[in-house]
């Protein structure tokens, strides 16, 4: 069973990775095979898939597309093999230059390991879609 110490320490290390834009940092977190999950609406988010669809390609593309320039991990729970992460940052779309302060949840689980086999984040898909479509 995985202990709350790697958990805590991975999830820090991904986010930090995150922010840098550092693609291999965030996939050293994750399993093989890892899923990533946005909850809501595709049509708001034009060709963005919400998953459930393989978790390094998919961050990898939300890297490409949003810079982090502040982030702040507001609150971490742990029970089990899972945590929930509640994030505040402010985001700058790369391609539209757009910029907004959110939020985030996201929903991790973790192998006996310690690497990251799913995520499911919950986000403002329609403030995404603005800052990535315009509209």
């Amino acid at each position: 069973m995985i202990d709350r110490d790697t958990m805590e320490r991975t999830i820090h290390q991904a986010y930090d990775a995150r922010q840098r834009g550092d693609h291999a940092g965030v996939v050293a977190c994750f399993a093989p095979n890892a899923t990533y999950r946005m909850v809501g609406k595709s049509h708001l988010l034009g060709d963005m898939p919400l998953g459930p669809v393989d978790a390094v390609s998919a961050i990898g593309g939300l890297i490409d597309q949003f810079a982090f320039p502040q982030l702040n991990l507001a609150a971490l729970l742990i029970d089990g093999n899972r945590a929930a992460v509640h994030v505040e940052m402010h985001a700058v779309a790369t391609g539209s230059g757009r910029e907004s302060a959110s939020e985030l949840l996201d929903l991790w689980t973790f192998d006996d390991e310690g690497k990251v086999t799913d995520i499911t984040e919950f986000a403002d898909t329609a403030l995404i879609g603005h800052m990535l479509l315009g509209g």
